[in-house]
């Protein structure tokens, strides 16, 4: 996330838009096995839980509440992850899921994006 430059010090990477769709694309196929996993061993509990985090989902993208959608978000798709079962797979989606979190604030604040 970050990059030691020789007389310029540290500075924040920049990932390239290639780079960016390719951690994307990763995520989308490890959270798709993620969630499967997760669905295979989800309580009655689990399932309200999921329910609940959506409909807050719902409410803060119908009330334009970005910090609220950006918060359940976050839960509902860490608790796909952990709730797999599988700890490797929770740690490399926490790690893709850190490269190109500032790009989500930044995409989800373009206006239609929402």
């Amino acid at each position: 996330m970050i990059t030691l430059e020789h007389n310029k010090g540290i500075t924040v990477s920049r990932l390239s838009s290639q780079e960016i769709e390719e951690i994307y694309n990763l995520r989308w196929l490890l959270e798709s096995y993620a969630a499967r996993l997760s669905a295979e061993r989800a309580t009655k509990n689990d399932v309200a839980y999921l329910k609940d985090l959506n409909s807050k989902l719902k409410a803060a993208a119908r009330n334009y509440d970005l910090m609220s959608w950006i918060q359940n978000n976050v839960l509902f798709h860490d608790f796909l992850s952990e709730n797999s079962g599988n700890g490797n797979l929770t740690q490399v989606l926490s790690t893709i899921k850190r490269r190109v979190y500032r790009y989500h604030y930044m995409i989800i604040r373009i206006p239609g994006h929402f």
